[in-house]
């Protein structure tokens, strides 16, 4: 775990500007949810990243994950 924590903080440092990167309500509803020791540094950091506009493509998308079984249906907002 304590590797995983840093390989991410080293991509965030060194890879992070060769990408535009985005964010979901959905991701951040995930974060909301529980108590946990640095929720709120979290918070903060994701707050940062921009929305993913939802357009046509991003359904799709998520009708691929869904099918595929690669995201939980019941996460998953309607309407």
């Amino acid at each position: 775990m304590i590797a995983r924590r840093q390989w991410t903080r080293q991509w965030w440092e060194e890879c992070r500007p060769r990408y535009d990167i985005f964010t979901s309500d959905a991701v951040l509803d995930e974060l909301r949810r529980g108590h946990y020791p640095i929720q709120a540094e979290t918070l903060a950091l994701a707050s940062q990243i921009p929305l993913l506009p939802l357009e046509e493509p991003i359904f799709d998308i998520v009708e691929v994950y869904l099918q595929h079984k690669l995201m939980p249906h019941k996460l998953v907002k309607r309407g």
